[in-house]
């Protein structure tokens, strides 16, 4: 195997277990043992990497390797470090006295924007080679400027990124336009292309989450019309065909079988998207365990449907992952202390 190609494995499967350490410290720091949440979500990382390795023995497509244990591992304990920074950076203490005054910064929004923000930079590899990026930007040049479902995909995501960081850190909305230099910095990052119409739809995301948002809590619209937007991503092309396709029942199992880097992207992708929608839905007044059951429904719903969409794998993934991202949620509330309300 190449260098650099070792190297992107590396660096892949320490992030995939990043958010086990991260949210395993937030969970286990109630139970009041010496160092517990250190070193429980390192041992938890440990033990899933192995029975994962154990697991690909009998996966005819996949080898196992002591390496991805170690980096795993590695990856946990990064995670938990985060964590310990998360519980610095969130104490009221370290909020100026407008922020104690009116609102407690909300762990689960900011969780999510750290998602959102990984999605976008993944896999963190870069790619800066003057051929691939010459490559690049004559695709970026002549793909179509006006892409419908990129540019409404797009739009919502960073629509409801303001949100997110409102919620977490009480940013400016101005500052969400800073947030638009990601996509040109895609150019470098390895494995990804930017789009216009990717770029258009981010710019206008911007502008109405700066044009229409006002402080406080988001509102109902802005909670159901995120949720419409993953319905319509979840059925896009709507060409439908009389052929049904087999319903997968087990779980994440393209996590198993396809390759770890892209299921990476499109895992992190998935829990922003499902974790914001169940977090807009809790945000605008809907009780928490409500809300995961709608979107786990919605989710639940789209993957029925799709039995009858060409190119689509029907199965319980994502309302499976929608359940578990709402018992995150329900974890990181309580470290809230109350719902987001409005500063005003």
């Amino acid at each position: 195997m190449p260098f650099r190609y070792f190297v992107r494995d590396v660096i892949v499967n320490i992030i995939l277990y990043i958010p086990l350490g991260f949210a395993g410290h937030l969970a286990f720091r109630r139970i009041r043992l010496p160092a517990f949440s250190i070193y429980a979500p390192v041992l938890l990382g440990l033990l899933l990497s192995t029975v994962m390795e154990l697991t690909q023995l009998l996966v005819p497509t996949r080898d196992t390797s002591f390496a991805d244990i170690v980096t795993n591992v590695i990856g946990s304990g990064i995670g938990v470090m985060l964590g310990l920074l998360f519980e610095a950076i969130m104490s009221r203490r370290h909020w100026p006295s407008r922020t104690r005054d009116h609102t407690v910064a909300d762990r689960g929004a900011l969780l999510l924007a750290f998602c959102w923000a990984a999605w976008l930079l993944f896999p963190l590899f870069p790619a800066l080679r003057s051929l691939e990026l010459s490559r690049r930007l004559a695709v970026f040049e002549h793909a179509p400027l006006i892409d419908p479902m990129p540019m409404l995909s797009a739009g919502a995501s960073w629509y409801a990124a303001g949100l997110l960081l409102a919620a977490a850190a009480g940013v400016p909305r101005a500052w969400l336009a800073l947030t638009l230099l990601v996509i040109p910095a895609q150019f470098l990052i390895a494995d990804r292309q930017p789009l216009p119409s990717v770029l258009l739809g981010a710019m206008a995301g911007v502008v109405l989450f700066i044009a229409c948002h006002r402080a406080g809590a988001p509102s109902k619209v802005e909670a159901w019309a995120f949720l419409a937007v993953i319905a319509v991503r979840g059925l896009v092309p709507f060409h439908f065909m009389a052929e049904a396709t087999p319903f997968n029942w087990v779980p994440f199992v393209p996590m198993l079988t396809g390759d770890w880097q892209s299921m990476a992207g499109v895992l992190l992708e998935k829990t922003f998207y499902y974790g914001t929608a169940i977090w807009l839905l809790r945000a605008a007044g809907l009780k928490l365990m409500r809300s995961m059951i709608v979107v786990a429904a919605v989710l639940a719903s789209i993957e029925i449907v799709q039995i009858h969409l060409p190119g689509r794998v029907p199965e319980t993934t994502d309302p499976v992952l929608a359940i578990l991202l709402g018992f995150v949620l329900a974890i990181l509330s309580r470290e809230t202390g109350k719902r987001f309300r409005s500063a005003g």
